[in-house]
């Protein structure tokens, strides 16, 4: 089990509101579809979504979580946002 924090700044052309549904409100639904092989599911194991929520984020197989790869993933939040900020401009309606 690897647990850790990362802090990046990255501007984007998607509304803040937006992203904010996606990412946070339904990562559980929208993070699998989005990036399969590297996200097998994430379970909200405490709480009702908002604020204080506890989510486990569960990778595939494939991401061997060695200290290597775990600095990967750490690294890979900016193509996770990217991908998902190519999905909101691709979807204009999406979370709108």
């Amino acid at each position: 089990m690897v647990a850790g924090s990362v802090s990046n700044e990255v501007l984007s052309q998607v509304a803040p509101e937006r992203l904010w549904e996606a990412i946070v409100k339904d990562s559980p639904n929208l993070m699998p579809k989005l990036l399969p092989e590297l996200v097998s599911s994430i379970v909200i194991l405490e709480g009702d979504g908002g604020v204080g929520t506890i989510r486990q984020s569960n990778f595939t197989s494939d991401s061997l979580p060695t200290e290597e790869v775990t600095k990967e993933i750490m690294g890979g939040m900016t193509g996770m946002f990217k991908a998902i900020e190519g999905y909101l401009l691709a979807n204009p309606g999406a979370y709108a």
